[in-house]
């Protein structure tokens, strides 16, 4: 089955339960010593563990993910390496056994602190163009956790048994927690995964070895090379592939691989590694390892280093060095973005200071009520269609581990908190499909799916019966305004998003309606502010932090917190706004208005929308304010109570119009949307507030855009051009929801005032909808040298040191901001990037001062 464009593996299994691939006619690992295997080949060859000595941070590349075995291998030798020291969760235990550095027992002398979140992080980067579906992956490694593939027991612990028993015994739980971690969808590009406490981090790349090795910002330690064997892949043992290894290779970094073919290690040493042959593993009599040790240059710019140079880091040439013992960020801005940075900085050890201009949080665009996610279809698998797909799928991951986050910030995986809980919902939305005048846009019903649709019609209509939904469903792909005419959706398999018929849409979202839609099966809708309370309150709890009477200081609400407890890893600080930003003897410090210094970091970042390039003073960084108005609609009953004529309101169209939207089970988007909100578990159904968050069970539409203007002032105006779009949205006529002027006797924005909710607030867009996601560049040097940069690439623009941004995220900042954080906090710390280059590249803040820099530099003198 092809998932557009990614294969997944064709895997048989032998009799002893070895995985098989048809593709290839070979087999993933022998059935005898596979892990005593990787750790003579992998982990020895590469000089490990004994090399994690004293390291913050260990990144390893391997070409051929396979079964994981090697990752897991890896990932008990680091466990056992650093001992108890390494944090545990609930459903990972500590291993017994596995193997140590010569001389180590416990926690080894001169090893980095693993205690805390500053600990030592292993990183784990494995290219895989055919990977496993979960249940193959199951399977194939039954075997490898003391189980037999025949009948699913544990061996038992005779004098027969094999040498490897413990390792297996240890290997177990990481085997499940990696089968239930593995993407349930399996699409192109980068998938990052995160075990024991954010310790070990697996970032799987699912795609061509070759193209995507050289679309990968990273600095290696050490590689795997482990595909299948040169005579059945010798797409996979290729020059090219090495010379792009060869490119992100640490100094000092070392290869290893089972092979010891010549043409294998030529290649390699002419991409600069000098590998020898070494004896191998069991009946291998050699195998080939080796050190980087180029002859010559063989790359342009190096691999990243970290922002911050602290003990145990590789990068020697890093800009800043930290001021005290610990890294400190200062953090411009508390929305969904900042906060998020702020969570992901505080997991990787930082102290943050968080400055928010209002006197709380989320009280920008993050701070209505809900706003809907779901992936972008555009008309082919471009760059739009990449990074909205990258971060739906890692919001959803990131969004369900924060939700059962524990309140004592330790991260057990299965342990809910019973505080400061997400309030949304993933249970799906649908987006209507749009004709388009002028093309043929096929039904659904057209593409010989009417008994299908029956099925699935009858299967929703049956809360009893799980649904069974062919991934072969015929989709068709829509752009971005609803409309479209390609016949599939690039990148987006049917278990991501569906074209679904009107029956289907009824039954889905209990509305009837005309045409095609978009099912986003784990589309819907999430607060904001809800969103903002829990990462801050993991970011506060990142250390494992105690108050004095011993418990976890989660009692008052985060957001209403003016200053943190010392203990806090997290300091926010409301009601302050932040004139300028400058650096002095590598320290970077925020001014207010009468230039009295707020609060000084080894970084900042500026995460205050339209506000930063101001506070930067740094130009080439073009945003535009969009003002976004919604509406909030509360119950029929409401409508009731303020109608001239309620005895015969149940005869009027609006009456059927909010029966209408009373039956909506779903998110509806398509020109406009409507959310149908819960009641929220804190609200009181007593009257209603100001703030239409505080409304019971509602209904949310919107929401208007309007570009450079910047009031928040809400307008009946508005409120009329969101409920004729409601109503088009619905199939009714656009004047349905203002038939409230039906009463004589009271005017129309009178009524609509007495009925409906709303809040207004600015969005902040660049020039080309991308957001600004990285280091921000020195405008003024990169200036001076306008001749000298003709030509250049974003990495050779010259950037300020220790400035970061995340801002212009727009209408989607809900959806991009966790991924978005994660690309940061990367680049910051010197880690693989969770995406590819080129989507790094279209958010880089520097962007439109190379284009500037290059339109200069062709225009005649």
């Amino acid at each position: 089955m092809t998932q557009h464009g990614l294969t997944p593996a064709a895997v048989s299994f032998r009799a002893d339960g070895t995985a098989f691939s048809e593709a290839y006619g070979d087999i993933y690992h022998s059935a005898a010593g596979a892990l005593g295997q990787a750790r003579h080949v992998f982990l020895a060859g590469n000089g490990l563990p004994g090399r994690w000595r004293g390291r913050r941070r260990f990144t390893i590349v391997e070409t051929g993910f396979g079964t994981g075995l090697n990752f897991l291998a890896t990932w008990l030798g680091w466990r056992t390496f650093h001992g108890a020291a390494m944090p545990s969760s609930s459903s990972i235990a500590t291993p017994k056994g596995g193997f140590h550095a010569p001389g180590a027992e416990g926690t080894p002398q001169g090893v980095v602190s693993s205690t805390g979140p500053d600990g030592p992080r292993l990183h784990f980067v494995s290219f895989e163009r055919y990977p496993l579906v979960r249940d193959d992956m199951q399977r194939a490694l039954m075997q490898h956790q003391g189980v037999t593939a025949t009948n699913g027991t544990f061996r038992d612990g005779g004098p027969d048994r094999d040498a490897d028993a413990q390792d297996r015994a240890d290997l177990a739980p990481l085997i499940h927690a990696l089968v239930d971690a593995w993407p349930s969808v399996l699409t192109n590009g980068v998938h990052r995964l995160s075990f024991d406490n954010d310790r070990v981090v697996l970032t799987l790349v699912f795609g061509d070895a070759c193209e995507c090795a050289g679309q990968m910002r990273l600095r290696a330690d050490a590689f795997y090379l482990d595909g299948f064997s040169p005579a059945c892949n010798p797409a996979m043992w290729q020059p090219r592939l090495f010379k792009a290894l060869a490119r992100m290779a640490d100094e000092g970094a070392t290869v290893a691989t089972y092979t010891s073919a010549g043409q294998v290690r030529r290649d390699l040493i002419d991409a600069g590694f000098a590998v020898r042959r070494l004896p191998g593993f069991g009946g291998k009599r050699q195998m080939s390892a080796g050190p980087f040790a180029p002859r010559w240059r063989v790359r342009r710019h190096p691999p990243p280093i970290p922002a911050v140079c602290q003990s145990g880091d590789t990068g020697t040439n890093s800009p800043v060095n930290a001021t005290s013992k610990h890294r400190t960020a200062m953090i411009i801005g508390a929305g969904v973005a900042g906060s998020a940075v702020a969570d992901q900085l505080t997991r990787r050890g930082w102290h943050v200071v968080l400055i928010e201009r209002s006197e709380r949080a989320a009280q920008g665009a993050s701070g209505n009520p809900a706003g809907i996610f779901h992936p972008v279809v555009t008309r082919d698998e471009g760059r739009a269609t990449r990074w909205s797909r990258a971060a739906f799928l890692y919001a959803l991951r990131y969004w369900r581990n924060l939700d059962r986050h524990d309140t004592d910030g330790a991260g057990h995986i299965g342990t809910l908190s019973t505080h400061r809980r997400l309030r949304w919902s993933d249970t799906g939305l649908v987006q209507r499909i749009a004709r388009v005048s002028g093309t043929s846009v096929p039904n659904a019903d057209d593409l010989d799916a009417r008994g299908r649709t029956q099925k699935i019609v009858t299967d929703l209509a049956n809360p009893n019966k799980a649904m069974e939904i062919p991934a072969s469903a015929p989709s068709l792909s829509v752009t971005e305004d609803e409309g479209g005419d390609v016949p599939e959706a690039p990148g987006l398999p049917a278990s991501i998003a569906e074209r679904v018929t009107s029956p289907i849409i009824h039954a889905l979202t209990g509305v009837s309606l005309q045409g095609d839609g978009w099912w986003f099966k784990e589309g819907g809708w999430i607060d904001p502010r809800s969103l903002i309370d829990c990462m801050l309150h993991r970011a506060r709890s990142a250390a494992h932090a105690k108050t004095p009477t011993g418990r976890a200081p989660d009692d008052a609400p985060l957001i209403d917190t003016h200053t943190a407890h010392d203990v806090s890893p997290l300091d926010i600080r409301f009601g302050v706004h932040v004139a300028r930003v400058s650096q002095h003897d590598g320290t970077w410090h925020a001014y207010d208005a009468e230039n009295t210094i707020i609060a000084s970091a080894d970084i900042v970042v500026l995460a205050n929308a339209s506000d930063a390039e101001r506070v930067a003073g740094i130009n080439f960084l073009p945003t535009e304010p969009v003002r976004g108005q919604l509406t909030v609609l509360p119950l029929v009953p409401q409508i009731r109570s303020v109608h001239a004529r309620a005895d015969t309101f149940e005869d009027t169209p609006l009456s059927a119009a909010h029966a209408t939207l009373q039956a909506l089970k779903m998110p509806l988007i398509g020109g406009a949307y409507v959310i149908p909100l819960p009641t929220p578990a804190h609200a009181k159904h007593e009257g209603r507030t100001g703030n239409p968050s505080d409304i019971g069970a509602t209904l949310l539409t919107g929401a208007s855009y309007q570009i450079g203007d910047t009031s928040t002032a809400i307008r009946d105006a508005e409120h009329r051009d969101n409920l004729a779009r409601l109503a088009l949205l619905l199939d009714l006529p656009p004047d349905t929801f203002l038939a409230l002027s039906a009463d004589p006797c009271a005017s129309n924005d009178q009524l609509l005032n007495n009925t409906i909710g709303g809040r207004a607030a600015i969005r902040c867009v660049t020039g080309d909808r991308m957001p600004f996601v990285g280091q921000l560049p020195n405008t003024e040097v990169a200036l001076a040298k306008a001749s000298a940069l003709r030509g250049a690439h974003l990495a050779d623009v010259p950037r300020m040191p220790g400035l970061f941004g995340i801002f212009g995220l727009g209408s989607r900042g809900i959806l991009w901001s966790a991924l978005a954080a994660e690309c940061l906090a990367s680049l910051i710390e010197g880690e693989p990037a969770p995406i590819e280059n080129d989507l790094l590249d279209a958010m880089d803040p520097a962007r439109f001062l190379l284009r500037h820099l290059r339109r200069s530099s062709s225009e005649p003198r």
